[in-house]
C-alpha cells in the first residue's frame, strides 16, 4: 500500500474521513513504522496545540454565560440595593502562549478555516444588510464593495470558535432579557457527504461542480436565526459598567431584534496535483422593528466589550457600511494583494508556508477559496469558473 500523505493523515486525525477510508489508514501505519511515526509526530502535535493554545480560550458559549452571570451579579446589587461603594473586579488569569503559532503545519488548516470563519463573523458586526420586521420593508442594503479590516491570532480564534461551538438554545440574561435561537431542531442541521452527486440526490442545493474538477467531502450547514429580546435600561446599566461608550436605544425595550446565521456550504475540489476547499455563504442579516434607528443600532452593537478595540476601530470607521463588505486580514500571517475574480474585487492571502486563500463577494454571498498549499496561482482561475 501507498503511504499516506500528510494532509490526508490530518485528516484522519480530525476525524474527517469515511469509514472505510479510516479503516484502510489504520491498517497501513499497523504495518508501516515510518507513517506510524508520523502519526505520533502529528497527534503529539495536535495535543500540544489543544493544551498550549485552543484550552487557554474558553468556549464562547461558556464564556458568555459566565460573563454575563457575574456582570449581573455585580450590577445587580447596585440597581436594587442601589448601594454606591463601588465591587472589585474580577480578576482574570491569562495564560502565556509560548511559540508561534505561525510555525505549526496544524495551524495551517486553522488559518484557513478561521479566515473564513471571520468573514462571516464580521459581516454580521456590519450589519451589511438590513431588513424590516413590519409588513413594509425598510431598505435592504446591497454589498458592492468590499474592504480590509485586520485581526490579530486571537481574533482570529475567537471567532472561529464562536462558529464552531453555536447551538440552538435559550440563554436567560437574568433579568436583562434573553437570547434564543431558531432552526430546525434535528441532528443532521450539519450535514456531510462523500460525492456531489450524493448530496444532489439527497436534495441539497449545490454550487455549480466546475469543469475538471471532482468535488467531495460536502458539508452543508442549515441557517439559523439568533434572538434578541432585552430590558434595555437593565442592559444599559450592565454596558456602562463593563465599558461600553453606547447605550441600546429604548425602542428597542421588550422587542425581539435577530440577526440571521446563514446556510455554509463547503466541499473539496480535486485537481490533479491540488485539494482545494470552497465555502460559500450568504452575508448575515439583521431584522428589526421599522422604527428603530439602525445606525444607531450597529453602533450599540459595535461597542460591546467582547468586540476587539482595534477590529471594532476599524469597522466604526467605515463610512458606506450599508454597501460593504469587510474583509478579514490576519496580521503577521503572510501577505495580502487585492485581486480580480470576474471583474469584482477580491482579496488573496497567501500564509508563509504556501497556504493561501482567495476571498471575494458577489450578489450578496461570501465566498473563500483555499488550498494547503503551493496552489495560490490557480486559484482565480477556479474561482471564476465557481463564481459564473
Amino acid at each position: 500500500m501507498v503511504c499516506k500523505d500528510e494532509m490526508l493523515m490530518q485528516a484522519y486525525l480530525d476525524g474527517e474521513l469515511t469509514r472505510d477510508e479510516r479503516k484502510q489508514i489504520a491498517l497501513h501505519i499497523e504495518k508501516c513504522p515510518e507513517c506510524l511515526a508520523r502519526m505520533n509526530e502529528m497527534k503529539d502535535l495536535e495535543d500540544w496545540a489543544r493544551i498550549h493554545i485552543t484550552d487557554s480560550f474558553p468556549r464562547v458559549d461558556e464564556a458568555l454565560s459566565i460573563d454575563v452571570d457575574r456582570a449581573w451579579v455585580g450590577v445587580s446589587e447596585q440597581i436594587e440595593i442601589e448601594e454606591k461603594q463601588m465591587r472589585q473586579p474580577i480578576q482574570i488569569q491569562e495564560k502565556s502562549v509560548k511559540g508561534r503559532w505561525t510555525n505549526m503545519k496544524r495551524n495551517t488548516k486553522r488559518w484557513i478555516s478561521g479566515v473564513a470563519a471571520a468573514a462571516v463573523v464580521i459581516g454580521g458586526f456590519s450589519i451589511p444588510q438590513v431588513q424590516a420586521a413590519a409588513s413594509d420593508l425598510l431598505s435592504v442594503f446591497r454589498v458592492n464593495k468590499v474592504e480590509m479590516v485586520k485581526l490579530t491570532e486571537k481574533d482570529l480564534q475567537d471567532m472561529e470558535s464562536f462558529l464552531q461551538n453555536k447551538e440552538l438554545g435559550n440563554l436567560d440574561l437574568k433579568g436583562m432579557g434573553k437570547i434564543w435561537t431558531e432552526g430546525e431542531q434535528k441532528k443532521d442541521r450539519d450535514r456531510q457527504y462523500d460525492t456531489y452527486e450524493q448530496a444532489v440526490k439527497k436534495g441539497e442545493s449545490l454550487p455549480k461542480k466546475p469543469e475538471g474538477y471532482e468535488v467531495e467531502h460536502i458539508n452543508v450547514t442549515d441557517p439559523m436565526k439568533v434572538n434578541f429580546q432585552l430590558n434595555t435600561e437593565k442592559v444599559n446599566k450592565v454596558l456602562k459598567q463593563l465599558g461600553a461608550k453606547v447605550d441600546l436605544e429604548s425602542k428597542l425595550n421588550g422587542k425581539t431584534f435577530s440577526v440571521e446565521v446563514p446556510k455554509t456550504t463547503e466541499m473539496t475540489l480535486k485537481a490533479k496535483n491540488h485539494d482545494f476547499r470552497y465555502m460559500v455563504a450568504s452575508t448575515p442579516q439583521l431584522t428589526v422593528d421599522k422604527d428603530v434607528d439602525v445606525a444607531k443600532l450597529r453602533d450599540s452593537i459595535l461597542s460591546l466589550p467582547f468586540i476587539p478595540t482595534d477590529l471594532k476601530k476599524q469597522l466604526m470607521a467605515i463610512q458606506d457600511w450599508q454597501n460593504t463588505l469587510p474583509i478579514p486580514v490576519v496580521e503577521g500571517m503572510g501577505k495580502t494583494t487585492e485581486v480580480q475574480v470576474n471583474g469584482t474585487k477580491g482579496l488573496m492571502m497567501k500564509e508563509e508556508r504556501g497556504a493561501a486563500v482567495l476571498l471575494w463577494q458577489k450578489d450578496g454571498k461570501i465566498h473563500t477559496l483555499s488550498v494547503y498549499q503551493n496552489g495560490s496561482d490557480q486559484l482565480i482561475e477556479l474561482a471564476k469558473k465557481l463564481d459564473k
